[in-house]
C-alpha cells in the first residue's frame, strides 16, 4: 500500500474529526485512559480505509483493554469490515500459523501515528483483497 496515500488518507479524516495533531490525540487516548478518545481513534481508522479505498463499509470494532471492569483502552482494537450490499466479511483470513482456523476481524495496535498508518494500510490491503478473491469466485 502506497504509504503516501495512507498518510493522504489519514489527514482527511482527521480533518473530518477535527483533531490538530493526530499523533498526541492517539497517546493521549490510551495514555490518559479516555475510552471517548479511543473511540474516535478506531472510527478515525475506519474512515481513512474508506477514504483510501473510495468505498463505504459497515464497521465494528472492538477497544481492547487491561481491565475488562474498569474497561482502561491499552491501545489494542480489533475491526470488522462488512460490504453494506453483499453482506460479506471484508476482514476474514486465514491463520498463517495454524491453516484450520480463522477470523473474522483485524487486530491493531494503535498507540501512536506511525501505528495508525499501519493499521490502515493493513486494513485496507485485507479489504481489498477480500473482494478481489470474491469477485473472481
Amino acid at each position: 500500500m502506497d504509504r503516501e496515500k495512507v498518510l493522504q488518507a489519514l489527514r482527511e479524516a482527521q480533518a473530518e474529526y477535527n483533531i490538530e495533531n493526530l499523533d498526541e490525540f492517539i497517546k493521549q487516548a490510551w495514555e490518559e485512559v479516555d475510552i471517548v478518545d479511543a473511540q474516535i481513534v478506531a472510527e478515525l481508522t475506519e474512515r481513512a480505509v474508506e477514504i483510501l479505498l473510495d468505498q463505504d463499509f459497515l464497521w465494528t470494532h472492538i477497544i481492547e483493554s487491561e481491565d475488562c471492569e474498569e474497561w482502561i483502552p491499552d491501545g489494542w482494537y480489533s475491526f470488522i469490515a462488512v460490504h453494506p450490499e453483499t453482506g460479506q466479511c471484508l476482514t476474514f483470513a486465514k491463520d498463517p500459523v495454524y491453516s484450520w482456523e480463522s477470523r473474522i476481524s483485524f487486530s491493531a495496535r494503535i498507540r501512536s501515528a506511525e501505528d495508525a498508518v499501519d493499521a490502515v494500510a493493513g486494513l485496507a490491503e485485507l479489504i481489498e483483497q477480500n473482494l478481489k478473491s470474491r469477485a473472481v469466485e
